[in-house]
């Protein structure tokens, strides 16, 4: 009996999050290029005053059930969610790094701001990452490293 309950505990941890249909009481969808992303307000709010303001002050958004987002990339949004919504193994990457790093500062999500920060720090200098426009950004956005 006790290997049965270990197996199924495993297998949850195994499960991808891919947001595109309604799950475990989410209550809110983000319409990003044409994609639904079915997530919920209470996850958001926490780690986001931007969220928070979004869904408790008196902003349109707050009764709505679709929200959309123009000028975001689905998959950096969606790259941004599983860094929130545990089990968070989502990493940054060359090719994700600007995306997120733009996604955070805008919904002032400090700890993913920090990872993009140590992110840069390491990759510094590398193949593939032009550091001017590295440094400009990270002025831009208040970096440091």
């Amino acid at each position: 009996m006790a290997s049965a309950s270990k197996r199924k505990r495993t297998d949850e941890k195994a499960t991808v999050l891919d947001f595109s249909k309604p799950w475990k009481s989410s209550d809110i969808v983000f319409l990003v290029e044409n994609k639904r992303f079915h997530v919920h307000r209470n996850v958001l709010a926490l780690w986001s005053p931007v969220f928070e303001a979004m869904f408790t002050s008196n902003f349109s958004e707050k009764k709505k059930g679709e929200i959309r987002l123009p000028g975001k990339k689905a998959s950096s949004f969606k790259t941004l969610l599983l860094m929130i919504y545990p089990p968070s193994k989502e990493e940054i990457t060359l090719h994700t790094w600007k995306d997120i790093l733009e996604l955070a500062h805008e919904y002032q999500i400090d700890s993913i701001l920090r990872k993009c920060e140590d992110f840069i720090d390491d990759m510094m200098p590398c193949e593939g990452m032009d550091v001017v426009s590295t440094l400009i950004l990270a002025q831009k956005y208040n970096l440091e490293f």
